[in-house]
Parts: structure tokens; sequence; C-alpha cells
């Protein structure tokens, strides 16, 4: 085995793992009742609505995501970021998973507990978006729309991805006020994970990411792009 494929197979081992953390901080901020991250909140407020999986209504919006890429990007767009919806549907499915795992379903009545919930999902959500997107791989579909109506904009990633997030928190409150008379998915913990990611994210990014760099490598020079998708910078580590 070359370096460039044992490469490869270390960039994949760390998307799958870092895919399986972010999904456990989903499943986290699920159990804590205190509602869930802006970019999953509209798949979690489909799940109050209709009953059905949640793994499987997030694989469906990451897909529909892809789809509004395609609409942006147009000729522009490269058909290997298709590939944005294996990603998606392995993501759905360790959602589904860490649910069981951490028993989602089941209410917490103690409202300091929920918040500690809260506080864990944050820092496993962060570490996991650092782990996935340090592998240098495909990036999922939500963050692949904001780099395209960034791409075609001109404006600037974070000022996207916070327009973004907006958008799917109220989206995702008027589903559920509509279907169930109530903000359902939003509550005070989507406010705090959409505050408490970046924060994390930046101080772990300066500590994790020089290590990634060590463990992948800089490899023959082409590591950087996976079939030809540049790695997306995440704006919270800068200073």
């Amino acid at each position: 085995m070359n370096n460039r494929t044992f490469n490869i197979i270390r960039r994949i081992a760390l998307y799958i793992a870092g895919l399986f953390i972010l999904a456990l901080g989903v499943s986290l901020s699920v159990k804590s009742g205190l509602g869930v991250s802006p970019l999953n909140s509209v798949p979690y407020a489909l799940t109050l609505v209709t009953g059905m999986d949640m793994g499987l209504l997030v694989a469906l919006v990451f897909i529909f995501f892809l789809l509004l890429q395609i609409l942006i990007l147009r000729r522009e767009f490269k058909p290997v970021k298709l590939l944005q919806i294996v990603g998606s549907f392995v993501f759905g499915w360790f959602v589904d998973c860490t649910n069981m795992i951490v028993g989602a379903g089941a209410v917490i009545e103690n409202y300091w507990i929920s918040l500690a919930f809260m506080a864990a999902s944050i820092v496993f959500v962060a570490l996991g978006i650092l782990l996935y997107m340090g592998a240098g791989l495909m990036p999922l579909p939500g963050e692949g729309l904001v780099a395209a109506v960034a791409q075609k904009s001109g404006w600037q990633f974070s000022t996207v991805k916070l327009a973004f997030d907006c958008a799917l928190v109220i989206a995702a409150g008027v589903i559920c006020f509509i279907a169930l008379g109530g903000l359902g998915s939003v509550r005070e913990g989507t406010v705090l994970s959409a505050v408490g990611i970046g924060l994390v994210m930046k101080p772990a990014g300066r500590w994790l990411n020089p290590r990634l760099e060590r463990l992948l490598g800089s490899g023959d020079g082409d590591d950087d792009e996976f079939c030809g998708e540049a790695v997306i910078e995440p704006e919270p580590f800068e200073d």
C-alpha cells in the first residue's frame, strides 16, 4: 500500500469518525429537549410533525440542499459533488443509531440536566465538524450549499452561513407552529448551539488542526482536494 492510498484511508476513517461524533452531538441535543442546532432544526421539526425517523429526514433535507446547489451553480456544479448524497445517508443513519444509544425519546425532567446534555451536544457537534471537515473530503450538503451561495454571490462564507442558519430556524419554527401550535424544535438550545458551537470550534480548532495536519501529512501535493472538491476553511478558526 503506497503512502497516498494510506493517506486516503486515514482521511475516510477521520471523516466517518467526525460524522459519528457530529451525529452523537445532534442526538444529545434531541435528548436535552431544549431544541437542536439550526442545521438540524428543520429535519427535527419534520420528525415531530410526521413521526418519521429523524435520520431519514436529515438525509432527505440534505439532498434538497444538494438540489439547491445544482440550481445555483448550474454548469459550475461538478458531478463528483453528488457524493454528498452518500455522506447524507451515512450521517442520517448515524443520527438514528446515536438517538437509540442516548435514548433520545426519553424525557429529562430536570432542567439543569437538560442544560448539561445541551452543553455536551455543543462540544460534540463542534468536534465532529472539526474532524469531518479536517479530513479534507466532501462537505455535507449544508456547508456545500453555503459555499455555493458564497461562490456565486461573492459574500463571505460566514455571512452566508449566518443567514442560512437564521432561515432554517425560521422555517423550523413556522413548520412546528403551523402543525403543532408551538415552536417545537426551536428553543433556547437552538440559540445556545448557534452561538456555542462557533465558540468551541475556535479554540478547539487551534489545538486540533495542527495535529490533524501532522496525522494526515501533506501527501503528494494535491491531498487538499478530494475528487476536485476544495476543502472549505471554517472561518471560526481564524483570528
